[in-house]
Formats: structure tokens, sequence, C-alpha cells
């Protein structure tokens, strides 16, 4: 376990520095990959102090990504809301170019704090993970990878289940745990539990495939409902806030009760 995971640190690393140069500049897929890289690293520092009996501090490790992060993932959902409102715009026939121009106008305004931030986080890079590979080596020496995994795995399946038996389950939650199970098995690639994992990554690509939109459309729909406070707006660009709002609450109501039905059929 102990290499599989230096191994998987030192590309999730170079990936991170190749990422924040175009992140810095808000390029759309850099932003994206450097939010994946983070979401990884983050499911790493958790295996870790799963590991550590809790010796190990995620939250401590973690706190110099958490702002970029945070930021970024503001762009990150600005930059699909202009797509969303394209796609949106030709299904309802409204005008959606207002809310277009408005979202640009949140991205630019954020372009030089996130500047900042990632020429912060480049100097940072280095000495973090450097003292990663140790911690890693420290933690794992010895460990059976495949005992370490499954008790952690065991552990996301219990938080899982106690949510998917809600009154009211939390898919915002349920879809992050699923997604650090699959981070987990991408960590330690371990051969004895492939077969399930292959299994399990066949029927969570379906169900994210589904998640993914649901998703975006949550975030789109608290953005427009927010918006609704905004100065300046005229009465037909409030009526077209309304009914994309109307439209959008259809569509994911209908998507979340399809995913809470598809949600116990994963093997987890």
């Amino acid at each position: 376990m102990k290499n599989a995971l230096l191994l998987y640190a030192t590309k999730l690393e170079d990936k991170l520095k190749i990422t924040l140069t175009g992140a810095a500049e808000l390029e759309e897929e850099p932003i994206h990959d450097f939010r994946v890289c983070t979401k990884k690293l983050h499911t790493v520092l958790s295996f870790l102090e799963y590991l550590s009996y809790h010796q190990i501090s995620r939250r401590e490790l973690y706190k110099q990504f958490r702002v970029p992060f945070k930021k970024t993932g503001r762009i990150r959902e600005l930059q699909i809301h202009i797509a969303q409102l394209s796609v949106l715009g030709e299904t309802t026939g409204h005008d959606t170019s207002f809310l277009a121009r408005k979202i640009n106008y949140q991205i630019d305004r954020n372009r030089p704090f996130i500047r900042e931030e990632i020429k912060k986080l480049k100097l940072r890079i280095p000495k973090f993970f450097s003292h990663l590979q140790g911690l890693i080596e420290q933690t794992c020496e010895g460990r059976s990878r495949h005992d370490a995994a499954m008790n952690y795995q065991l552990q996301l399946e219990k938080k899982i289940q106690k949510l998917v038996k809600g009154e009211n389950p939390d898919l915002l939650r349920i879809r992050k745990l699923f997604k650090q199970k699959v981070y987990v098995f991408d960590s330690i690639q371990e051969s004895e539990l492939l077969s399930f994992y292959k299994e399990f990554r066949a029927e969570w690509e379906i169900l994210e495939s589904t998640m993914v939109i649901w998703h975006d459309q949550v975030i789109l729909l608290q953005y427009l409902i927010r918006g609704l406070k905004w100065k300046r707006l005229n009465d037909e660009e409030y009526k077209i806030m309304m009914r994309l709002i109307a439209h959008l609450r259809s569509s994911t109501s209908r998507m979340e009760k399809q995913l809470i039905r598809s949600i116990p059929k994963i093997p987890v």
C-alpha cells in the first residue's frame, strides 16, 4: 500500500503543477482538473487520518488548499452556468444573454483574487508533498492495503446507507462519499479488489452521469433564486428568471426521485 500511495501522491503533485498556471488564468479545463486533483488529495488525507487513528489531521494538512479550492469552485460554477443557460435559452425560447453578461462580469471581478491564491499555493506545493510523502512512509509501513481499504470502504458504506435511508437523502453528501470510494480504490490499486471495483465503477459511472446534470442544475437554480434580489433587473428579465426557476425546479425534482431510487442498486 505504501508504494501505491506514494506513486499516487507523486502523480497528484505533477498534475497540480501542470494545472495551476491555467487555473490562475481561469481557463475552464485547468480549473476543473485542479479541483479534481484537490478532491483526490483530500481523500488521500482522509484515508491517512483513518490509518493513523486520527493522529494525522486531515483538516490541518488540507487548510492551505481550502481557500483556492473554494474560490476556483465559485468560478467553475459560474462557467458551467453560462453553458447551461445557453442550452436553457434554446430549450425554453428565452433570451438569457443578460444573465451571461452578469456572470462574465462576476468571473472577471474574481480574477485577481484567484491569481493571488494560486500564486501562494504554487510556493507551498513542494514542501507540502515532501511532508505528505513522509507521512505516507510512516503511516503505511507494513500495512495490508486489502484490509485497510476494505475497512475504510465499510465506513463509507455505512455513511452512504444511513443517508440513503433517511427521510430526505442528502444527494450532495452521498455523491461526495461515492467519489471518496472511487478515489481510494484509485490510490491503492489493490488487485484483490479489482473485480469488485470494476463492478462498482461501472454502476457508479452510470449514476454519476445523471448526478452531474442534477448537481449542476441545482446549483444554477440556487444562483437564479438569489439573483431575484439583484438590483437593476427589469420586469422582463425578472419574468424570464422566474420561468427558468420553475423549469429547473421541475427538472431537478424529477431527477432527484430517479437518483434516490437508483442509489440502493449500487454495490457498495
